[in-house]
């Protein structure tokens, strides 16, 4: 069995990891069993587990699209700039800006004001949310995975490869090509845990969920 096939799913058309595929379906059960079995009605609980998955996948988006560092601070101030949202799927090759000083192109420009409003949209459910050591571990886990993925030279299992600004191309240990390969696909996969995070904080506080039952 060749190492692909261990990690991607079977398509040929894209390469996605049994992981992120994991990783989704976690982001939308566990809240929605967890609100309904806290009565909340199938309608909410079905909106704020979709807003979950959309939360996970953007936030992930934004720890790996920073773990590459950022290439100059002018691009930075641009990507704060940037609010077309739709313009990354439809390859738009302009969007507003709301900072008219700049210029207006946002080639490859990452909308980071549009994904953290989707990260932020569970929110709309704050009281229905708890803080727990669930969500703390996956968060922290997931950062932590990217500091050693980053620190190991942040291999990709496509080319071309890149390389960190934080670290460039420079790792704390040596290994050779093949072994650059398996880091990749499992730092890749491993680091998915972070997609997680939004969904388990609406998980119930275990000693009000006990009372109630």
């Amino acid at each position: 069995m060749d190492l692909p096939s261990i990690f991607l799913l079977p398509i040929s058309t894209a390469r996605i990891l049994y992981a992120s595929v994991f990783m989704v379906v976690g982001s939308f059960f566990i809240p929605y069993l967890s609100l309904r079995k806290q009565k909340v009605k199938k309608g909410e609980s079905l909106f704020f587990s979709l807003l979950c998955v959309a939360s996970g996948i953007w936030l992930y988006e934004i720890v790996y699209h920073y773990s590459y560092g950022p290439e100059s601070l002018s691009l930075f101030v641009r990507e704060l700039g940037r609010i077309d949202f739709f313009g990354i799927f439809f390859n738009s090759s302009s969007c507003y800006n709301i900072l008219p000083v700049l210029p207006a192109s946002c080639d490859s420009v990452f909308p980071i004001v549009w994904s953290l409003i989707i990260v932020l949209l569970p929110l709309l459910a704050y009281k229905r949310m708890r803080l727990n050591r669930y969500f703390l571990a996956a968060f922290f886990g997931g950062i932590g995975i990217f500091v050693i993925w980053i620190l190991v030279g942040f291999p990709q299992f496509f080319a071309p490869g890149w390389c960190s600004n934080w670290t460039g191309c420079t790792s704390l240990i040596s290994y050779a090509p093949q072994e650059r390969t398996v880091v990749a696909y499992l730092a890749n996969s491993f680091s998915k845990v972070l997609m997680l995070a939004p969904a388990l904080l609406f998980l119930p506080n275990n000693r009000r969920y006990k009372r109630e039952i």
